[in-house]
């Protein structure tokens, strides 16, 4: 539901919609997909980053690091190419850029 805001995603149990993110329009109100999937406290506290290097492109939010909590540190998605992953590397690269605003408990939270 993160990795394509363009897809419309219903999900159904015993033949009812428990969960449904409709497609966000190119241009469209992309906050408001992810404050329905990591919550409101999480879309208050996100930043939105964009940056291009050649063909590399990275966007998404990261909360601020000021005001994380651990119930934010829970929300640590990478997505690459539309398909999530977990890198070790690349939570390590996250966490370093924040690591004069974090405690030493404390983790970044962040959707890319």
């Amino acid at each position: 539901a993160l990795a394509r805001l363009d897809v419309t995603i219903n999900l159904s149990h015993n033949g009812k919609i428990v969960r449904q993110y409709r497609a966000v329009p190119e241009g469209g109100q992309k906050e408001r997909r992810l404050g329905a999937i990591c919550g409101t406290a999480f879309l208050e506290q996100a930043l939105a980053i964009e940056w291009q290097h050649g063909d590399l492109t990275l966007r998404g939010w990261v909360a601020d690091p000021n005001h994380t909590t651990p119930a934010l540190a829970e929300i640590q998605y990478c997505y690459v190419n539309g398909r999530m992953m977990r890198d070790r590397l690349i939570n390590h690269a996250i966490r370093q850029a924040c690591e004069d605003k974090l405690g030493a408990d404390q983790q970044p939270a962040f959707v890319l």
